[in-house]
């Protein structure tokens, strides 16, 4: 019995020991930015996604019909979807934006087609798979 409770203090003093070594305020805040800063955006791509569903919804049902709103509203969608990717960072951050850049100008053509089609989705989706191509090379 006096045997097990010497190898517990001694455990115990061994992780007072371990966790003093690890106090340091800077070492701490190193570990958790390396741990943010990791290479998953998805929150960025299901918040993409979402606005990218709902502006194609309103285009093929509501909005798409009305030629001024319609055309905010893909204006606003782009902006927000552009603020996102950009949001990403990298060195292709431009490569990503060409595709938003070509939706959002496919988007503003007058042909009643245009509406009707989940530009912006496609687009999200294309992207995602732009940015986990290239996470995948990196790694």
């Amino acid at each position: 019995m006096a045997q097990e409770d010497d190898m517990n203090a001694a455990a115990l003093r061994k992780a007072r020991l371990d966790d003093e070594e690890n106090d340091d305020p800077l070492v701490l805040e190193r570990e958790a930015g390396s741990s943010a800063s990791t290479k998953d955006h998805t929150v960025t791509f299901v918040l993409a996604f979402l606005v990218a569903v709902f502006s194609d919804l309103a285009d093929i049902f509501v909005i798409g019909a009305i030629p001024i709103v319609g055309d905010a509203l893909d204006a606003a969608t782009g902006a927000i979807l552009a603020a996102l990717f950009l949001s990403i960072g990298g060195r292709r951050t431009m490569k990503r934006m060409i595709p938003l850049i070509g939706a959002t100008l496919f988007e503003f053509l007058p042909f009643g087609i245009t509406d009707i089609m989940p530009t912006f989705t496609l687009e999200v989706i294309y992207t995602w798979y732009m940015v986990t191509k290239e996470n995948r090379a990196e790694d």
